[in-house]
């Protein structure tokens, strides 16, 4: 009951027209990366959203946020969005979104690396540029006894190298037949050619690429290699195969060996060769 009409009926209050609080930011992806625009507005709600590119509603863009996944350079270009309510509608400034295309990779072939060493002591002589090879990797176990690391082998068509891999087991622990990208520096473990990746560096990485690659044919092992440091050095970290040898095993005791250990194998010529074999491999 009242004496005038505003005494029964509450007060309408004017809806306020949209306003955008924060603006959507333009940015830039490599192509296959994604993107994310977002709008913060104030109004009368229910407030609506349309995204536009290049003035063109998106299909199904109605969020204050607007996603895209797997760019493309097609998508590159100026994103607004327009935001109404019942009182009117209001656009935001142009987000640019520029879409770069990443430099091709450059692989390089193992026995490149494998030339980056002095003629005296083979040890490297660039161990500051970041190489990045592909190969399958050739050896069943982790071959260093830290339990944080991995040491593997790994092999491509012209050579095969040691990986030592600084906090790798906290990624993955890379299986004979795997095929791995693999981004590092090069270094030396007593003479020992190895690329040298460091989980927490940046530029560094390890890349499974896919499992189950057969293994490249051994190379077969000549005895008189050893005989030339630059013909042997060159065949360090491959995947090879010594036949018909002899092993004298009166003396070997491997079932119990806490470290690795060196047999003699001997060839039909008579000439020997030292095998070592890994603690950690059975």
């Amino acid at each position: 009951v009242g004496t005038s009409f505003a005494d029964v009926v509450s007060a309408v209050s004017t809806p306020q027209s949209p306003g955008i609080t924060l603006q959507p930011i333009s940015q830039e992806v490599f192509e296959g990366g994604n993107a994310l625009f977002r709008v913060q507005a104030v109004g009368t709600p229910p407030l609506f959203y349309q995204w536009q590119k290049r003035d063109t509603d998106i299909v199904n863009a109605t969020n204050a946020t607007l996603t895209l996944t797997n760019v493309t350079t097609n998508q590159a270009g100026a994103y607004r969005v327009i935001v109404s309510n019942s009182a009117g509608f209001t656009n935001s400034t142009d987000a640019i979104l520029t879409v770069t295309i990443p430099a091709p990779l450059v692989v390089t072939p193992i026995a490149d690396l494998r030339k980056l060493v002095d003629t005296v002591n083979y040890l490297p002589t660039d161990t500051n540029t970041i190489f990045t090879v592909e190969g399958i990797v050739t050896t069943f176990v982790n071959l260093t006894t830290g339990a944080a690391n991995v040491s593997f082998y790994m092999q491509d068509a012209s050579a095969g190298i040691c990986v030592f891999w600084t906090g790798g087991a906290s990624q993955f622990m890379p299986q004979a037949g795997d095929r791995v990208r693999v981004t590092a520096p090069l270094t030396h473990y007593n003479g020992l050619l190895e690329l040298y990746p460091y989980t927490t560096k940046t530029g560094h990485s390890v890349t499974l690429i896919s499992t189950n690659n057969p293994l490249l044919a051994p190379t077969p092992l000549v005895f008189s290699w050893q005989n030339d440091p630059a013909v042997i050095e060159a065949q360090e970290g491959k995947y090879m195969v010594a036949s018909n040898v002899f092993l004298d095993l009166t003396s070997a005791n491997f079932s119990s060996a806490t470290a690795g250990r060196n047999q003699i194998i001997t060839n039909e010529a008579g000439d020997t060769f030292i095998l070592f074999v890994n603690a950690q491999t059975d």
